[in-house]
């Protein structure tokens, strides 16, 4: 009964971990989203600004 109880604690632990790496990795995505549209947004100004030296 032990290595049962011993056995379904850890695979909670393991579950949450999951979960946390889960949500780590959501927040990680959405933060690649944002650094993205950032660097497309300095890259256009970068190119309207060249145009306007040209």
């Amino acid at each position: 009964m032990n290595h049962y109880v011993a056995l379904s604690e850890e695979y909670a632990q393991v579950r949450n971990n999951l979960e946390i790496s889960s949500m780590k990795n959501n927040e990680m995505q959405i933060y690649m989203m944002e650094l993205e549209k950032e660097v497309a947004h300095r890259m256009k100004i970068m190119e309207q600004g060249n145009a306007a030296d040209s």
